[in-house]
């Protein structure tokens, strides 16, 4: 795994242990060959995680069900702790471990759901090839995302031999990380090479259902020098109609900023 990667998903557990109000936040590789973790990165403080019994045996339980594991721990004063599988595609390649000295943190939805969130933003961005590129893109979709209360998903995904493939994201988790070009909203727009704004998803046959609050949806194709399709902008929203043609506009310029970022990604 690249430093320039570790070194950025070190600062995003940061982020995430201090939101979270977590005691410890940590990052394990998986080994497919022989089965195994190893612990890669971390936010709180350094001690012989990976020893504790209860720690080995969350993460074998993820590594057989990619499913999340929640824990009270025998040992004080950790109180829980909670693995994430980090998955992409179905494919298991990693764990987000997370401990809480409060248990409440683990018994809240939201504590949980935004953990899942932030574990398949990870997987997201560590199956791309290249790391710099991939990082680049996460943060300008991060500015993206603040950049108007109306954006409640906001991804972007590249274009590699008929698939898209999510690259980075901001919103709930999708279950929508390869998208055959000939299905959905988002195959659309690359199939038409144009901006498609959908003003209500629940009348449009195409829509692949992620959130059940989306009303509207719109999607931006990313062009090489050819002007032809290599990407796409995808921005949900909760409101109907969210899209207005000056926002339109706005989005397909920064897909052209977005271009050079994208042709080291394919």
């Amino acid at each position: 795994m690249a430093n320039v990667f570790l070194s950025y998903v070190d600062s995003r557990l940061k982020e995430g242990r201090k939101s979270q109000k977590l005691s410890w936040l940590g990052l394990y590789i998986y080994n497919t060959i022989d089965s195994s973790f190893a612990l890669k990165s971390f936010a709180g403080t350094a001690r012989a995680l990976s020893q504790a019994p209860e720690t080995a045996a969350l993460l074998t339980q993820v590594a057989a069900t990619n499913a999340i594991q929640i824990l009270t721990a025998a040992s004080a004063p950790v109180s829980q702790h909670a693995a994430l599988p980090i998955s992409y595609d179905g494919k298991l390649k990693g764990v987000l471990l997370a401990e809480a000295t409060d248990p409440v943190n683990f018994q809240s939805p939201a504590c949980i759901e935004s953990l899942k969130d932030f574990a398949a933003q990870i997987a997201s961005l560590w199956v791309q090839p290249v790391s710099e590129y991939a990082i680049l893109l996460d943060q300008k979709i991060a500015l993206l995302k603040e950049s108007d209360p109306r954006f409640d998903w906001c991804g972007v995904y590249k274009l590699v031999k008929g698939n898209l493939y999510l690259v980075s994201f901001r919103g709930h988790l999708s279950p929508h990380e390869v998208i055959p070009q000939n299905k959905g909203i988002c195959g659309a727009a690359v199939r038409e090479n144009q901006t498609l704004n959908i003003p209500d998803v629940t009348r449009d046959t195409r829509y692949l259902a992620c959130d059940s609050k989306t009303r509207s949806e719109i999607v931006v194709p990313i062009r090489n020098d050819a002007g032809e399709p290599i990407g796409e902008i995808d921005i949900d929203s909760y409101k109907p109609n969210a899209f207005t043609d000056a926002e339109k506009e706005r989005l397909e310029k920064i897909a052209k900023e977005l271009t050079p970022l994208m042709v080291n990604l394919i």
